[in-house]
Formats: C-alpha cells, structure tokens, sequence
C-alpha cells in the first residue's frame, strides 16, 4: 500500500513491526568521488540524476578518504517531485556540476602508456620522462586533462609499455 510517500508493509512473523513509514519527498544520493575530483566540488554545486527530471543539490563532501575505498563520500538530496517519481534505494548515474571552470587539456587517449591507468610519456631534451595526470574520460574517447601535464609538454603519443623513465 502506497500512499502519499509512505510505504506500509505487513509482517511476515510474530513480534516483527506492523509498519514502516518512510518519507520519500526528498533522497538522499550517497555517492563517492576520487580525490582529485572531490577537489572541485562544494556544497551547493549541482546534481543531475541520468535519464530522469530529478535534480539536486550537493549538501555534504567529507573531508577524509574512506579507508576501505580510498575514495571522498558525497551526500546530495533530490527533490522527489517528478513524474515518475524516483524510487528510494535505486542505484542510479548522477552527473555533479561544480560551480566554478575549471582549466583544462584536451588529448588523445592514445597518449595514456600501455599498463598504466594515468601514466604519459613527455619528451623533452631526448629523454622520456613519466608523468601522471588527472583526467576524464570525454563522450568522443578524449582525455579532459586537469593536471599533470601543461600546454608545453611534447607528449609522446602511442607510447611503448616499455617505455620507461630516462
């Protein structure tokens, strides 16, 4: 039974609760950020929910890495007042729009060193040299650059995984 954002459930043996109200008008969105990322983020930046009207605001960033995942915790609450209206305990994708630009780099992701997940080769005076950047990955495959490397750095594209310092 479903009324007015609450749920009611029966139960299922003796002694356990008659029902449990839960006030579904705001969510609460649990997230987590790198280190990097959670770098740009603020309260108050915006929250979008993929493939639904839903949208929000973030109201909390920790300050400390979890320790498990070594990754930031983010808490955003969603206005659930669109039709349809999103159901509490979903797992959904959120895009976080922080409130201030960024500078950035556009690059190829063949410039990312094979076996490594954020390692790029700069040549510079006819030595390799291995840099790790920050990056998104953009909907065209490219790399968004944050930091790492600078607009000078000759980049070594499709760089050999042998490739090493020196």
């Amino acid at each position: 039974l479903r009324r007015q954002g609450a749920v009611v459930e029966r139960p299922q043996h003796t002694g356990e609760a008659l029902f449990r109200v839960e006030d579904t008008s705001v969510l609460k969105l649990a997230a987590t950020l790198s280190e990097a990322d959670a770098r740009l983020i603020e309260n108050g930046d915006a929250v979008a929910i993929e493939g639904s009207p839903a949208a929000g605001k973030v109201v909390a960033v920790l300050g400390s890495l979890d320790a498990q995942t070594r990754r930031v915790p983010l808490l955003a609450e969603i206005p659930n007042d669109g039709a349809p209206p999103l159901l509490a305990g979903s797992f959904v994708r959120a895009t976080v729009t922080a409130g201030r630009e960024v500078q950035a780099l556009s690059l190829p992701a063949s410039v990312i060193r094979p076996g490594s997940q954020d390692e790029v080769v700069i040549a510079q005076d006819g030595k390799a040299h291995l840099a790790r950047v920050v990056f998104t990955s953009a909907a065209d495959g490219s790399l968004v650059v944050r930091s790492g490397v600078t607009v000078t750095d000759a980049l070594v594209e499709r760089p050999g995984s042998e490739v090493h310092e020196g």
